[in-house]
């Protein structure tokens, strides 16, 4: 190439009375016409009337597809349509009363979850509000539900409301449906802290409870994801909300056990007389119960 104007975009060029644009290297260019075929193939019957595009300002000639200038070859030029600049995208902040959780609803796809473990995958068909809703499936565990991490946006020490709404899919009446955060501090290692409530596969069901995020150190990963019904059991979530409600919050005791679990696999049953592991401390917020566990 010479650099010269007609190098490096697109040239003009007329047929048939017709001003279209070019390539001046490269492939072809196909246009589609929506007209009468004429008696030559791939041509239209009329001609219709030429009207010079007005593309540069007065005296000016247009050297190429976006340029005009004084002369060929001329510094002295005008770009008739200049790419549009966009200002960056401020980064979001959060105070109090705010959801933490980005794309809540999932109207975005599945964008800022993942699964853990097992599937997840977008429902339109079944949506607590908008139009749709996550699906966990492919569930070989019982903690295996869409999760999204919230390190950049919980903080230690502070009390966070966090709720969903949940429902059940297929034969399966009634479950438990658990709303966990795994809290790692580098002190104390790996905690869940969660709540739960029975939901049913005919209607939504609210799951809902205060969690006091108290870490001894420094607090160095927090993921919040659903977890709960029987291996095999799909359930739909929608319209998750974490809100702090609090700087500061009310300790949970637990003793701590000295056997490291496997799996965040939580043997709870959510009623009356709820049965609960050993490594458990369970308090009442009636209907919800609110769960403990150290690792």
């Amino acid at each position: 190439m010479d650099g010269g104007p007609r190098t490096h975009a697109l040239d003009r060029f007329t047929f048939s009375g017709i001003t279209l644009p070019s390539f001046a290297y490269g492939p072809y260019l196909q246009i589609d016409a929506d007209c009468a075929e004429g008696a030559i193939s791939g041509h239209c019957a009329t001609t219709p009337s030429y009207v010079e595009p007005e593309v540069c300002p007065p005296d000016y000639i247009q050297v190429s597809y976006d340029k005009c200038c004084v002369s060929e070859g001329s510094s002295a030029c005008y770009i008739p349509t200049l790419p549009p600049t966009f200002s960056p995208t401020p980064q979001p902040t959060f105070g109090q009363g705010d959801n933490l959780v980005l794309n809540p609803g999932f109207e975005s796809g599945l964008t800022d979850w993942y699964a853990n473990s097992g599937l997840i995958q977008i429902d339109t068909s079944q949506a607590h509000s908008g139009t749709q809703s996550v699906l966990a499936t492919g569930r070989t565990s019982t903690w295996n539900g869409p999760q999204q991490t919230m390190i950049e946006r919980m903080s230690a020490n502070k009390t966070y409301r966090i709720s969903c709404w949940a429902k059940l899919k297929g034969t399966t009446s009634s479950d438990t449906l658990k709303l966990t955060l795994r809290i790692n501090d580098d002190v104390d290692g790996t905690k869940w802290l969660g709540i739960s409530n029975t939901i049913n596969n005919q209607d939504w069901t609210l799951i809902q409870g205060d969690i006091a995020v108290n870490v001894a150190g420094t607090l160095t990963g927090i993921d919040l994801y659903a977890e709960g019904p029987a291996v095999g059991v799909e359930y739909y979530v929608d319209d998750v909300s974490a809100i702090e409600v609090s700087s500061g919050g009310r300790s949970l005791e637990s003793a701590r056990s000295s056997t490291q679990p496997q799996h965040e696999d939580v043997e709870m049953q959510a009623a009356s007389g709820a049965v609960v592991s050993p490594m458990f401390a369970l308090l009442t917020v009636a209907p919800i119960f609110l769960w403990y566990q150290w690792k």
